[in-house]
């Protein structure tokens, strides 16, 4: 059996052939979007050139998006659009694309996923560099600039924030590349592939053993260790969690998982591993999960219908032990 184990929340490994196709495997990794970026496809003999030649456009195109999202570089759209104070900012397509898409995620996700996120991440990272418990009637200040709600995008390139908001697209952007990804090798005839833009996936088709793509999420307490493996075709999957990172202030631990909703950090997730027809999807409700708790979480993911699933790892009263809370439908999408 082989085995890998990613930087990211996932990892996947093949199994013993049963499919009649030989089929070859062609893997590439890069570092990009701060982490490790992976494509793997399966193909059959002959479609070397091929699969070399549209992998090449997926890399060109994470390219761009790393570019153009990036909120710590200065030349990006998104650091374009957080120092125009105001005014309006004609950005990238995909840009103003993701913005749009991400603005109607705010009301699916009942308030918890808000691109105008920056200025309480911010707040929250200055208050643990000067080791300060933030003070209520400071925090209230700072949230009253968080409403992705009045985030303007107008026709296919321009974009408005009002003034003293910024924008975080931090959430979205890699699933969004994966779903990119994923695109341009199915414009190329690719059928079986496994995208991976840093834990966000998306695996179509089956694996080059003939098997759907077998992704292990990890044990949050055990981080070389699996707590669970899914089997998917045509689906992606996102982990978010609390476990790794975190704000430290007077030796106390906070998550860097913000609500917008009351301005203060959310811990009753340690992690959500959610599935869903895109990667993007995956991405946002992965994050909403971790903020709306188990019980709020699960139920936002039932109400989005089939195709749909999630799992919540939480801790027990006594902070130790995990306890795990799981959708309808998550159980179709376990490695049986």
């Amino acid at each position: 059996m082989f085995f890998l184990i990613l930087a990211c929340s996932f990892c996947i490994f093949d199994m013993s052939a049963r499919a009649d196709e030989v089929l070859l495997k062609e893997r590439q990794s890069r570092p990009l979007f701060g982490t490790v970026v992976t494509v793997e496809v399966c193909y059959s003999d002959g479609s070397r050139d091929v699969v070399r030649s549209a992998i090449e456009r997926v890399w060109k195109r994470w390219g761009e998006i790393h570019g153009r999202m990036n909120l710590y570089d200065p030349k990006s759209d998104v650091s374009l659009l957080n120092q125009a104070e105001g005014g309006p900012v004609w950005v990238h397509e995909d840009v103003a694309r993701l913005i749009r898409a991400s603005i109607s995620f705010k009301t699916t996700t009942r308030n918890v996923f808000d691109i105008t996120i920056a200025p309480l991440m911010t707040f929250w990272k200055d208050h643990e560099k000067s080791d300060r418990i933030p003070l209520r009637e400071d925090l209230v200040k700072v949230k009253a600039l968080v409403d992705a709600n009045k985030v303007t995008v107008s026709g296919t390139d321009r974009v408005t924030l009002k003034q003293g908001m910024k924008i975080d697209l931090n959430g979205a952007a890699q699933g969004f590349a994966a779903d990119e990804g994923a695109v341009i090798l199915k414009e190329n005839g690719i059928r079986n592939f496994f995208v991976d833009a840093g834990g966000e996936v998306f695996a179509a088709g089956v694996n080059c053993d003939g098997y759907p793509w077998r992704v292990g999420i990890k044990d949050p307490d055990m981080p070389k260790e699996l707590i669970d493996t899914l089997a998917l075709s045509d689906k992606a999957v996102s982990t978010s969690g609390n476990y790794e990172k975190f704000f430290e202030i007077q030796q106390k631990r906070f998550s860097r998982m913000i609500n917008p909703v009351t301005g203060y950090p959310e811990a009753d997730v340690v992690s959500a591993t959610v599935i869903a027809p895109t990667a993007l999807e995956a991405d946002v409700f992965s994050t909403a999960v971790c903020i709306l708790g188990p019980a709020k979480g699960l139920d936002l993911v039932n109400s989005l219908g089939e195709g749909y699933a999630a799992m919540v790892l939480s801790r027990k009263a006594d902070g130790k032990a995990l306890v795990r809370y799981t959708t309808s439908g998550f159980e179709a999408f376990r490695k049986k």
